[in-house]
């Protein structure tokens, strides 16, 4: 399902869906499988998730969650999407700002 997601395959993802594949996995870094598609800036894919009860408030080990990964990245579409409604461009540029802060901070602590 995470290489469905991530790699934007939408066919692939719902019919792993309709099979019952567990929309809230996570890999072995606690990333969720809307986290990669939020990175990946996949639309679609986030929206179809969502529909299939995807938690997007999920945070994984590092306290991310899945708008970070897509406001982080410049992808407004699903920035857009996760939050519910459509952010001013302070509050995108302060949580963009965040992320990478938060970023820097475990990168220089010698984290992945």
């Amino acid at each position: 399902m995470m290489l469905a997601a991530y790699n934007g395959w939408e066919e692939a993802s719902q019919f792993l869906i309709s099979q019952g594949a567990d929309v809230n996995s996570t890999d072995q870094e606690g990333n969720s499988i809307l986290m990669g598609a939020a990175f990946k800036g996949h639309v679609r894919i986030v929206e179809i998730l969502l529909n299939a009860g995807a938690d997007k408030n999920y945070k994984n080990s590092k306290g991310q969650d899945a708008f970070q990964f897509s406001n982080m990245f410049g992808r407004t579409e699903v920035s857009n999407l996760l939050s519910g409604s459509k952010s001013s461009r302070l509050k995108r540029f302060l949580t963009f700002f965040k992320s990478w802060i938060l970023y820097i901070v475990q990168f220089t602590k010698g984290e992945k």
